[in-house]
């Protein structure tokens, strides 16, 4: 019996090290996804653009555009952050 127990914990942590996962809440994991859309580096990118002239409408349009897409980030960010997300389980990648 102990040695089946063992066999168990050195496979999970073999598979939990080659599937390069994580076990979190719902809301953990809706968090890392965002993270990684586009939106996220649109914020980034919107910050930047504070220290870039815009002189001609082309310019303009693309710092609405980012904060448009930014705007919606953080929308969607508030959906990962309701209640009934903290106490689900889910699976989700570190990276």
């Amino acid at each position: 019996m102990k040695l089946n127990v063992v066999k168990l914990i050195i496979m999970s942590t073999v598979i939990h090290l080659f599937m390069n996962c994580s076990i979190g809440t719902a809301r953990d994991a809706c968090k890392n996804n965002l993270k990684a859309s586009a939106g996220a580096h649109d914020c980034e990118l919107l910050s930047l653009s504070a220290f870039v002239p815009t002189q001609n409408e082309i310019n303009v349009n693309g710092v609405a555009a980012l904060m448009l897409s930014c705007y919606q980030y953080y929308e969607k960010l508030q959906q990962c952050n309701k209640e009934e997300k903290k106490y689900l389980p889910a699976i989700y990648s570190k990276e």
